[in-house]
């Protein structure tokens, strides 16, 4: 061990021993490597948001639309620190996620809605290797992320609405080839639930899930590169503790034009009890036995570095099997969303979206019977409750993302 002049000076007249000396200098070369592998990066998320007309109470209900529209908003602020294992075979890293802002609240993970991802990595050399995830980690399912940046669109599909957005468990990820990988993971609940929440009537009973993708090679043709995806979870939803279920397939395909790419998913949902996929009711109403489907179509455009063109159609349609699903509530929606992102600032995703949702079949329920055939706006109320008069709902918005 070499010292420097200083600590052999103090060592000299007692001030320290060698011994500590050396000690301190190994637990700063460990810190300093642990830091020097640590990354640190996220983003502040904003947007502006115009509904034309009157009457925007009730606005569509895909994920984080509430409270935003004919409005300035800031949507989220996300700080990630994280260290990427290695490519040792006991390799070790960790993640922490922290996510504020109107949209974490919405998210509800608890703890000040701030922590959307916390979590060990761990590898163990058998086979090509398994990496091991403890902790709270982003659902496995899903074309969308909970990260504004990461999507193709600024708003939100119904497919990723009735998608769980995090698990509070173990999962392992295992490199089957070049070209396959399967995940397998095991959580306190299926559904939304607080950090370290547990199933309110499920006991020790716990949620299980499981993922097949597969990339294609390179002797693909133009489709080397594309992915496919297939997804499930299977156990205790985090409210009234009833049995809930997810089913996700999703691809991403490259095109003869290298510039074009064309996705699509579909997602299932079917809870036993209690679980409304997704609330975008006034009022729940005997929610036993409902189940919901959405499918997604996507079109990202590359035009240049800077400019290109996403698109998404979808249709969504849900039912509760012994009842009404909400007040107001549509059995079905039919929306298109047109973005275009241009991005003239360094480290700025600049975007303006279209969106429109409309209501393709009839409300469900109500909460005054034969008032009213829409379920979109909020003008008009009754006793005081804003009622839907609308079948059509635009919106028009910017999104302004600084990612550091």
């Amino acid at each position: 061990m070499k010292f420097n002049k200083w600590t052999l000076g103090l060592a000299a007249i007692g001030a320290v021993s060698l011994t500590s000396a050396a000690r301190a200098d190994d637990v700063t070369n460990s810190l300093m490597t642990l830091v020097g592998s640590t990354t640190v990066s996220g983003y502040v998320d904003t947007s502006m948001n115009w509904t034309p007309g009157t009457g925007n109470v009730i606005q569509p209900g895909y994920s984080y639309s509430g409270g935003k529209a004919d409005g300035f908003n800031l949507n989220s602020v996300d700080i990630t620190i994280a260290k990427a294992e290695d490519e040792t075979e006991w390799a070790s890293g960790y993640d922490v996620d922290v996510f504020l802002g109107p949209d974490a609240a919405t998210l509800g993970t608890g703890f000040g809605n701030s922590i959307k991802q916390a979590y060990v990595t761990l590898r163990t050399p058998i086979g090509t290797g398994i990496d091991w995830k403890l902790g709270i980690w982003d659902t496995i399912i899903g074309y969308e992320a909970t990260e504004d940046p990461n999507n193709p669109n600024y708003t939100r599909s119904y497919g990723y609405t009735i998608e769980p957005t995090s698990h509070t468990g173990l999962n392992a990820t295992y490199k089957i080839s070049d070209a396959a990988t399967v995940t397998l993971g095991i959580a306190n609940t299926s559904m939304p639930a607080t950090i370290n929440g547990r199933s309110a009537l499920a006991e020790s009973s716990k949620t299980y899930m499981g993922a097949l993708s597969f990339t294609a090679p390179t002797n693909f043709g133009f489709l080397s590169g594309s992915t496919a995806y297939v997804g499930f979870i299977s156990g205790f939803d985090g409210g009234t503790g009833e049995t809930a279920q997810n089913l996700y397939v999703g691809s991403t395909l490259n095109t003869p034009m290298s510039e074009l790419k064309v996705g699509m998913s579909y997602d299932y949902f079917y809870s036993k009890q209690g679980y409304l996929a997704p609330n975008f009711g006034s009022a729940l109403v005997d929610l036993k036995q409902s189940w919901a489907n959405a499918i997604d179509l996507y079109s990202t455009y590359q035009a240049t570095d800077k400019l290109s063109f996403n698109s998404r159609a979808e249709y969504f349609w849900q039912a509760n099997l012994t009842g009404p699903i909400a007040a107001g509530a549509a059995n079905k929606v039919f929306a298109i969303t047109e973005t275009v992102e241009y991005d003239l600032w360094k480290n700025v995703m600049s975007r303006v979206e279209f969106r429109w949702d409309h209501q393709a079949g009839t409300p469900e329920g109500g909460i005054v019977a034969g008032t009213y055939n829409g379920v979109y706006g909020g003008q008009s109320t009754v006793s005081g409750i804003p009622i839907g008069t609308k079948h059509n709902d635009y919106q028009f918005m910017a999104n302004i993302i600084y990612k550091f």
